[in-house]
Order: C-alpha cells, then structure tokens, then sequence
C-alpha cells in the first residue's frame, strides 16, 4: 500500500507537493492490524511556526485505486504533533476533525457558490484521465464502471487563489454532483487538499454503461467561497472491443507490404510486415491506437513492441529485428479504445525461410517414367518430383511452363503459371509435330523462395508412326569391304569403281578399302601355300590378329568353294579387325560362314559369334544342313550362310570379332566375305551403292529350316524404341513365331523350322516409335525353296544346241529360272568330262535370266576332233544350287565331203506292179530315198525340191500341213505377192512337220508364171547313226544305212512332169553335192479305144497269131501288157499271165487234141505308173488243120 501525506493547510511538505511511501511488510506490528507503518518527511516550513497542521493519508492500491482520506489536525508542541479532537467547524460547510465519517460537525452555513466568475478567481479546468497512472491526457471514455479519473489544474490566475479542492462525482448532464451518490444520506464531496488528481473509486455501486461520468471540482478560495468545476465527462465504455467473425480478417504477416494474403513464412530476418484490418470492432468508446509486439512466444512482446500507432492505420513495417530461420515467431497487435481498454489479437506465427527450395526433376508425359515422345499434338502431360525446401517453410506452390528451347527462361508456349501443390499437370494446346518441348518447373516456397528451374529433356511431338525407309544406301569409307564384280569366285573381272567428290579430289569407294585400308575382307591379300602337314598356318591373316588359342587355316580351291574369289579360311578362336568409324553412325556387317564338309568329325555342331564392340550376337551351325549339299562330284563344298548384324557406332574405333565358343580342331568354321559398311537412310554421295530397306533371307532343308529378316524404319520426329516380329504362313500371320520383340534391333532370326517345297512364309513387323504409335508392315514373302535354281536348255553354241564346230571358241548358252527364289549368281567351267574343269577353272557370273559365255581353247593342246563339256552350277539366294553339262561340242576339220551318191524317187502303185522311177503315182506324196558318200558324214538337214516343169500359169500349189502351223492353203500364187525376190517373183513361206521330221521351205513361183515348186527342208530327229559315224571318228561305215524320206501333203497336177532333188546340209548349214531326179506325176491309165480283129477261124497251121493294136491309148508309149487266154471267157488254160511289150502275140496250139473248139482273149495294159486297163476279146471258134 501506498500512503501519500500533504498537509491540509499553507503549509507545505518539502518539494510542495504530496509524498509517496511505499507500504512496507515489516516491522513492529499493532494487534491485528498489520505492521506499522514509520516515515520521516522534510517539511518545505518550520512546523513550528503553526500551532497545528493537517495531515491526509490516503492508501493506494496496487490498479493505482484511492481510499477516501484519514484527515486529522495535529497540535504542534514540543517536536510531537498532537491529535487535535476540536468539534469546531472551520469552514462554512460545517467541517471539524471530529466529526463522525463523512459527516459535518455542524450545518453548512454562509456559503458563496462564485461559479459565475465574480468576483475574479483562479480558473480550474478538470480533464477526465482514463489511465489512473495520469500519464495520459484528457479522456472522454473510460473502461470502469467502478472508478472515475481527473486532474485539474488552475488554468487562468486571477483574483482569488484556491486555497484546497474537493472532488465530486456525478453525471455529466447534471450541474452537479448528481447520479452516484444520495445528497441527502451520503457524503457528496470528498476532500483532496491541494491535490491536482484523483482516483474516485466506487465501492459499492457501479456507473451506467455508455453513460457520460464527470469529475465535479469544488475549489475553495476561502473558508466560505468556493466555484464548482467539471470535466467534459467520460462515457463509462468498460468492455473490451470485439473482432470480426470474419475469418478473412486476423493479424496477417505478409511476405511484401502491400500484401494482403497472411504467410506462415518469410524471407527477412530483419523486417517483417504486418496487417490486420477489418479485424477490430470499435465499439462504443471507438478505437484509438495499436501496438504491435513480436515474439517467440505467443502473445508476448521480448522481441519488438512498436509505438503506438494511429487508429486509422492497419498496417506496420517492423525494421531492425534480428530473427532467426526455423524459429516460430508470433505478431501481436492490440487495439486500445478510447476508453483505454486494451484487446489484442495474436497472429498464427510466422517462421523465418530465407533458403530457396532446391530444385528437382521434370519428366514428360503422365506415365510413371520419362517419356521422349507422344502422339498427340492437343494435349501435353508433365509431372515432377523431388523438389525440396530445406528452409523449413514447405513448398507452397509449383510454377509450370513449355518452351521450345532447352533452357529455364524460354517460355514460348506456355508463360509461367502457378499450379499450386500439384505435381503434375497437363495442357491442352495446339502442338506441332516434330517439335520438341521442354517442361519447366520451379518451386516457391512459404516464404517466397524461389528454386532454380529444372526442365525435363525434352518430348517431341510424333503424329505419324515410324517410316519404312524407300532404299539404303551404302558407303564405303572406313570399312571392310569386297571389291565389286569379284562377288563370289576367282578370277576376278575387272573393278568397276564408283567416285566420290572429295574437295578438290575425287576418289574410288573400293580403292579407299582395297588398296588404301587393304582390310583383307576375303582373305585374297595372303598367298596360298599348299600344305597339308599342318592343321594350322604360322600367322595370322593380314589385317586380322587371332587370339593365342586360335587357328586359322588359308584354304584355296579352283572349285567353286569360296564364298568370294578363290580362298578362305577355316578358323577357330577369335579373329578381330578394328577399323575407324564415325560415331553415332549406323553400320551393317555381313559375313559368310559355312559348316566345313572337310572335318575331321562330321556331328559336332559349331557356336560361333559375332561381336561389333559390345553388341554380341551368337550363332549356330548344324552340320545335319549339309546332308545332300556340302558335296558335289568329287570337290568338297560348303553350304554357306550370310549372317547380317546392324551396330550404331559409340566411338570413333569398332572392332569386329567372329569366333567359335571352342576351338577345338574339330570345331572350325569357314569364313570369307567379311563386309562392313555404312548405312545411310538418305543419299550421301552419287552413285551409292543402292539396296532395299527389308530383306528377307532363308535356309530352307527338309529337315531344318530358318529365316533371317532384316528392315530399317526411320522416325523424323521420335525415336523407334521397339521393334516386333512374328512369321507365318499367311500374310500378317504368327503360325511359325509369334510376334517376338527384339528392341531396337532391326533384324531377327529364327531356327529349327518345319517347312514344306513351295510353302510361303510370310513376316511381319511391327515398329514402335517413343510417342507409342507402331507401323504394321508386311515384308514381301518368301517361297519356301528347298531346290537349287532350274537350268534350262543348256545348250553348246550360241543358241541351239551345236555338235560339232570347226572353231575352237568354245561356247555356250542357258537360261536360268527359280520360281522360289531369285537366282543370285552362276560359274562356268570347260572340262574334256561331263563336271570337269580341267580345260578352264570355274568362272563367276552375277545373276541374270540367260547367259551365253565363250572361250577360246587352245588347238595344239586339244587337237580336233575333241570334244569339250561345259558345266554350269547355279546358286539361288539361300545357297542352294544345282549343276549341269552340256552333251558336248565336238571341233573337227573343216575339210569334208558330204555328199549324196544316188537318189531314187520310190514309187507306189494301186496294182501289183510298181511305177518306174520315172511315174510319180500320187500327187500328194512322194517318198525318197538316198544314198551319202562313204565320208566324214556330219549332214544335220536335207533340203527337197519338188519342181513343177510343166508350163501352167493357173497352177494352183496347195500345202496341207499335218501339225495344223499355219500354212497357204489353196491360194493363187500368181495374184497373192507375200515376198518379192531378186528376180522379181514371189514366195510364201510354210512349216510342216511330219513324223520324225520337221519341214521348212518356201514355194515360189517362177517368171511368166511357168514354173512354181514347193522348196522344203527337213530337220533330222534321228541322230543314230551320225552320232556312231562321229564316235569312230567319222571313218566310212560299210553298213552306213541308207536314208529315205516321204513330202506328204504336196498336191502336184497329173500328167505334168516334175523335178524332184535332195542337197544336204552339214552341220556348219553348208550345202553339200545333191542329186536330181524327173517324174512325171501319174498320168490317166491307158484306154481302151478300139477292138481286137478276129483272126480266121480256119488256120492254116497250129500257130494262131492274135493283135491287138489300136485297142489300148495311152500317155505312155512303152505299155507292158499281160495276155490270158482260155477256153472259155475268164479261163486260162493255153496261156496265164505272159507279158509282152509288144501289140501282137503267136499262140502255139499244137498240142491240142481238139481240132475246132473256142478261144477267150483277156488282155490287160500296164503303163509306168503301174496304171492298168483290160481288154476282153470274148469266144471265137478256131479249127486247126
């Protein structure tokens, strides 16, 4: 408790004024009152000098709370005051210190109230004080219903001076002291001396609320004068402000001034913005000030506490503050009223995060993966992850944008863009396709941090699936490589070089390999040694290195063994080749391999592999695929397998291995053709070498069967992740292999088939780019070939086939047809034996329909007549093949003598009797026959002449050919001109075949229409006896057997003579020495023009002579005639069948023993054609003498 002394009176403690002594909790106590409380004070005057003073004592309480006064007067004497009880008043209002409490010892009593001024006195103004400490001014509401506040002070110095106060309560409607307190039972006035403030304390009552309260002051200038004074008043407002329920509405720390949006999180540690309005209500008393505080702790102030600041203002900016990061600070703002009443509000702290949130990863598309590539062009996904504020704050939001550039400021089609807390997103926008994107993303956190941006690798925009590439094209720069046109066997014909501008120089593809690289892809670089003591050579193939274990071993043949040219290896181990390529650059490697049929053990199998840097790929090779193939007269051969690999280059060196998992002796593998070289999807240089962008090859066996695809696509926008194939029996079907997939390699396999002759196996791809779209591709099927290629019409000579020349240029002529597969390649040899070589070694030849090749033998080596066989082989695309030999060409001397010795025209007849030579008897068919000379005979061909040498210009030739070729039938000759010749006459050509023979010719007819014949040639189909007469080389055959031939269907006039001949024709087409003979072609039979005279019926002697002349006409003069004679008609009992050339006849009849009996004569002519006609002389009586 605190007391506070001032005398009551002029007199005056030291400092003039009242003194404040702290109550003090020690001491001597009295009874049950406490401990007593001592003070000393200095007075400002001798104490002495008064007879008594006053002394007040008023107790304070801790809120600063006034008790009414103690107010005694003391008697001064001898050092000790003395209370005085005198019941005397000592002002008009009856006051005296002995009274009872709150009372008046007498009525008041003379009394001047000069309020109005006169006369002049000191003017006192009161002013309502809220803050009961009195450090604030004058208030107008107040926060108690239970206290009243005021200081005054003397304000105008006038007249009168106040001498001490008195303090009164009350309305501040009221002129006085009114509300509070009864006048009429209570104490109104209260005495203060000289005090200049108050405190009135209501003890047992409480003021109205939202009632004005003034503090009455009664200052007294004499013991009986006094004014009454008053303050403004105080509106009694004690309750606290309330704050919004509008949730919106808090104490909000701000990332920047200005902000409206409250942030858990701030960047500075050494400022902090603050608002909050629209938080507070005013309420009655209306708001006044704000303080903000700050702290770690809420609600407190140990940090910052801001001035006042001025109602009207809801924002502050706290400076100068020294925060730590990953503290919780608190903000707290109290609103005072104008009542004094403080409310305050705290905000839901704030955490200092001044680290930006570390930057994470971006990935394309909206699968759990990163993905290069989409399909759509409308819609784009993008997620991210592993963003991180280590700050504390937390990540508040992500900011999202696309550009085309991979950088973190492009943003050029979609601008940054606040996606809140998602870690994904999606945009649907227009995308071009084949444009790459690049997702950005940055991370803000709580405190406005904001992370480095991270953006993905990049999506590209692929509408279309991946392409078929139209052609390859090959380089062959920095690779392995065979010499063109030197594709399968020696000798090699002469390179046909393609260039390439260089700069200022133009140079050769092969001569960059062969003579610059010189790579040895075939092994020719090295020389052959025949050596069979050994299993493996000393060194390694040039170019090539071998592992420590390996063997190689050259191999050289004139045979067609090698893959290329004329040598190979056989090899087990490792051989390897490095060669400098361009990185990133895609190469093809083609090897040949092939199942030695020379091992020693004909059942293991070989494991080989090939290795192109890291890329390895195994094979294996039965030895079970040679059954039937891998031998070939009496030359070993090898079935030989191309093997294809594709490697994308990764370094600027690759190097190619092929080896065998064992290397074992018996385990060796044939090699030749290795080839490297570079793929181009489009043309780099002219004159590339082009090839087709799938291929499809196979091994088809009765017993095992495989097939090797190999495609290239290409993807201008996304990259091809996937590659799947599946093989069948129909097209797109999987009845052999499902669909496989083989990743990004763009060539499969597959083995141990069952096939059948004539099948077609079909394969189909599938290739899928990043973006998911796959393209569907069938590859052109394959004809399941189990047959080598089918030679046909192998022939000597340069078209049909030829038996005999006199060149020593020996050639030949075929076609080649595989209705399977294609043909790929053919070698030729010349041997004296059917397969032999040994006259020239095998040559190769690239693959066409049909061949005609020549040599030139040398003749003092082969001396004529030889003969030569040309053999054939011929491969198809999957190694099969097939061998063929002519029948031979026989050279022989050109000096010969072929001719026709004799000929004779056969003729026919309807009698008994044959036509002479010179009768042809039928006009549609005249047969031959012919005698050669006992030579050298080598005839191929006659040629007939059937001349009509009877003038007829309306002669009609009719040709009627038995094999229905088209023929002139029935025309005129002499008004249908087919084709003129040198002398002006016309020819018709025709064909016939007859039997055994083949007939060409041309009829003609001559000048003046006088002549016409039918000029034909026969073919012999009957080689017999030439082929026996070459044989015995040509020597004359004792037995040689006449030849003979019949023109059938050659309609000539009777009666008209023609000239027929025969002229062979060797084999070189040379006409040799002919015979002709002349015929006439039959001519009616004789006639019958007259009778026989009959002879006298009485003879003179036994002789009867009988003539017929002038009975018988004919073509013919030289008649035979056949004469019968009999007793009776038709009877032949003298004479049968004796023939005469003569008209007339004498008939002995003397051995008859009849002297008169009858005669019948039957006579019958015969002409050269054999024609006949006969004459009867019916019965006449003869008498002999």
């Amino acid at each position: 408790m605190l007391l506070f002394l001032k005398p009551l009176c002029p007199f005056h403690l030291q400092g003039n004024t009242y003194q404040q002594v702290s109550h003090s909790n020690s001491g001597t106590t009295f009874e049950n009152e406490g401990y007593v409380q001592l003070k000393t004070f200095n007075t400002a005057s001798n104490v002495g000098a008064h007879s008594s003073i006053f002394i007040g004592v008023w107790a304070v309480n801790g809120n600063g709370l006034m008790s009414q006064a103690l107010h005694h007067e003391f008697d001064v004497g001898g050092g000790l005051l003395d209370l005085k009880r005198r019941c005397t008043a000592y002002n008009c209002q009856g006051h005296c210190v002995c009274a009872i409490q709150d009372q008046t010892c007498s009525a008041a009593s003379g009394c001047s109230d000069i309020s109005g001024g006169s006369p002049t006195r000191d003017t006192v103004t009161v002013q309502d004080v809220v803050d009961i400490t009195f450090n604030s001014g004058s208030d107008s509401y107040g926060p108690s219903r239970t206290y009243l506040a005021a200081q005054w002070s003397i304000t105008t110095t006038q007249g009168l001076s106040v001498k001490r106060y008195e303090v009164a309560v009350g309305l501040t409607s009221s002129s006085s002291p009114s509300g509070l307190y009864n006048s009429a039972s209570e104490r109104i006035w209260y005495d203060v001396g000289q005090m200049t403030q108050w405190v009135w304390p209501l003890h047992d009552r409480e003021m109205t609320v939202d009632t004005s309260y003034s503090v009455f002051i009664r200052a007294w200038y004499s013991s009986n004068q006094y004014a009454i004074f008053k303050s403004s008043g105080v509106t009694v407002a004690p309750s606290a402000m309330t704050t919004t329920t509008n949730t919106a509405a808090a104490v909000k720390e701000l990332l920047q001034s200005g902000d409206t949006k409250d942030t858990d999180y701030t960047t500075s540690t050494s400022t902090l913005h603050v608002r909050w309005d629209g938080l507070f209500q005013p309420g009655t008393a209306g708001l006044d000030t704000f303080k903000v505080f700050i702290s770690s702790e809420s609600g407190g102030h140990d940090i910052y506490v801001s001035s006042n600041i001025n109602s009207g203002t809801t924002t502050h900016t706290a400076t100068g503050l020294s925060l730590v990061e990953n503290i919780r600070y608190y903000t707290t703002v109290s609103a005072h009223n104008r009542a004094g009443v403080m409310t305050t509000q705290t905000s839901d702290g704030f955490t200092v995060d001044a680290t930006a949130p570390d930057a994470g990863l971006v990935l394309d598309g909206a699968e759990l993966r990163d993905i290069d590539a989409q399909s759509s062009d409308g819609k784009m996904h993008a997620q991210w992850r592993h963003f991180r504020d280590t700050g504390g704050s937390g990540i508040r939001r992500y900011w999202w944008c696309i550009g085309t550039v991979a950088d973190t400021t492009t943003c050029n089609t979609l601008s940054w863009t606040d996606v809140g807390l998602k870690t994904h997103g999606f945009l649907y926008a227009s995308f071009s396709s084949g444009t790459t994107y690049y997702n950005k993303i940055k991370a803000e956190d709580w405190a406005g941090n904001v992370s480095p941006a991270s953006y993905s690798d990049g999506i590209v925009v692929d509408t279309s699936g991946p392409q078929l590439v139209n052609q390859l094209y090959m380089s062959t720069s920095e690779l392995i490589q065979v010499s063109p046109g030197c594709e399968k066997l020696c000798p090699c014909p002469p390179l046909n070089f393609y260039s390439i501008p260089l700069s200022d120089k133009t140079l050769s593809f092969y001569e960059i390999n062969m003579s610059t690289s010189d790579k040895n892809p075939s092994f020719e670089v090295d020389t052959y040694v025949f050596d069979n003591t050994t299993v493996c050579d000393s060194g390694d193939p040039s170019s090539w290195s071998l592992n420590a274990d390996g063997c190689v071993k050259l191999q050289m043949s004139n045979a067609p063994i090698a893959a290329h040219d004329s040598q190979y290896i056989l090899m087990s181990g490792d051989l390897s080749q490095t060669v400098s390529v361009t990185t990133n650059a895609l190469y093809r490697l083609e090897i040949k391999v092939g199942y030695p049929q020379v091992l020693e053990d004909h059942h293991k199998a070989i494991d080989g592999y090939v290795s192109l840097g890291l890329d390895s790929h195994a094979f294996h090779l039965d030895p079970d695929r040679c059954e039937g193939r891998c031998e070939i007269e009496t030359e070993n051969s090898i079935l030989w397998n191309t093997l294809t690999f594709y490697h994308t280059a990764v370094s600027t060196s690759l190097t190619v291995v092929v080896g065998t998992r064992f290397t074992t002796s018996d385990m060796r593998l044939g090699l030749d053709g290795v080839s490297l070289v570079r793929v181009y999807y489009s043309q780099q240089y002219s004159g590339q070498p082009v090839e087709p962008s799938t291929e499809t090859t196979a091994v088809f066996l009765p017993h095992w069967s495989s097939v090797n695809s190999v495609w290239h696509f290409e993807d201008s926008e996304s990259t091809i992740v996937d590659y799947m194939w599946a093989v069948g029996t129909v097209p797109g079907g999987t009845q052999l292999q499902n669909f496989v997939s083989v990743g990004k390699l763009n060539h499969g396999v597959v083995g141990d088939l069952a096939l059948t002759h004539n099948a077609t196996v079909y394969v189909t791809v599938v290739a899928t780019n990043m973006a998911g779209l796959t393209t569907k591709v069938e590859l052109n099927p394959v004809v399941v070939d189990m047959t080598g290629p089918e030679i046909l019409d192998l022939h000597d000579g340069t078209g049909l086939d030829v038996d005999y020349q006199t060149s020593y240029t020996i050639t030949a002529n075929w076609a080649i047809r595989d209705n399977e597969s294609s043909t790929d390649y053919c070698v030729w040899a010349i041997g004296s034996v059917p397969g032999g070589y040994n006259v020239k070694i095998f040559e190769s030849l690239p693959s066409q329909t049909s061949y005609s090749v020549s040599h030139t033998v040398d003749n003092t080596t082969y001396p004529a007549p030889f003969t030569f066989y040309s053999t054939v082989r011929c491969y198809n695309t999957i190694g099969l093949f097939t061998v063929s030999y002519t029948n031979g060409v026989t050279v022989v001397s050109p000096d010969r003598n072929d001719g026709v010795q004799s000929m004779e025209i056969l003729a026919d007849s309807s009698t008994y009797r044959l036509a002479t030579e010179h009768c042809l008897t039928t006009s549609d068919n005249i047969r031959i026959k012919w005698d050669l000379e006992q030579t050298d005979t080598l005839i191929k061909s006659y040629k007939f002449a059937v001349r009509d040498i009877t003038p007829d210009p309306e002669y009609l030739l009719t040709v009627n050919c038995t094999d229905n070729s088209t023929v002139v039938n029935g025309t005129s000759l002499n008004v249908t001109a087919l084709n003129a010749t040198a002398d002006n006459s016309t020819s018709s050509l025709c064909n016939c075949s007859y039997d055994n023979m083949n007939i060409s010719g041309i009829m003609i007819e001559g000048d003046n229409d006088t002549e016409s014949y039918c000029f034909a040639q026969m073919w012999m189909t009957n080689y017999s006896a030439i082929d026996r007469n070459i044989t015995e080389r040509l020597s004359p055959e004792s037995d040689f057997p006449p030849f003979a031939a019949s023109l059938h269907d050659v309609s000539v006039l009777t009666s008209h003579n023609v000239s027929i001949s025969v002229t062979p024709v060797d084999i070189f087409d040379t006409e040799m020495q002919g015979q002709e003979s002349m015929v006439i072609v039959s001519p009616p039979g004789p006639q019958i023009i007259g009778s026989m005279a009959i002879p006298d019926s009485n003879l003179t002697s036994t002789n009867l002579t009988v003539d017929w002349t002038g009975v018988f006409s004919s073509y013919w003069s030289d008649l035979v005639y056949e004469v019968t004679v009999g007793s009776k008609i038709g009877a032949s009992n003298i004479v049968q069948w004796q023939e005469t050339t003569e008209t007339s006849m004498t008939l002995e009849l003397s051995n008859s023993e009849v002297k008169e009996f009858n005669l019948s004569l039957i006579i019958t002519a015969y002409d050269q054609c054999g024609l006949y006609n006969t004459y009867s002389s019916g019965l006449f009586l003869v008498n002999l003498p």
